[in-house]
């Protein structure tokens, strides 16, 4: 890699790490409150989640046969492409 790649590289890592730790600081902070999250509100955040994937992947996803292990491949492997077509733009 050159010098610019692993500049520009650390400088996406760094970006990642502060956002991730924003949110995590921002999740806590909520649950400090007592804003804590129903069930109710995990179950929508999920279905939400399996719609964009199926939207996204132009596929039928059934939660009652699919295994965690698979679904967890098809959120990263969405998470990777989605990533990828923010560099490339």
């Amino acid at each position: 890699m050159s010098d610019e790649q692993v500049t520009s590289k650390i400088d996406y890592l760094f970006h990642s790490a502060i956002f991730e730790q924003k949110r995590n600081e921002e999740r806590r902070s909520e649950e400090h409150k007592g804003n804590k999250v129903t069930p109710e509100q995990i179950r929508s955040s999920f279905d939400a989640e399996i719609a964009f994937l199926m939207t996204f992947f132009k596929m039928s996803i059934d939660s009652r046969v699919i295994n965690a292990a698979v679904y967890a491949n098809i959120v990263h492997q969405a998470d990777v492409e989605i990533s990828f077509r923010k560099r490339s733009t």
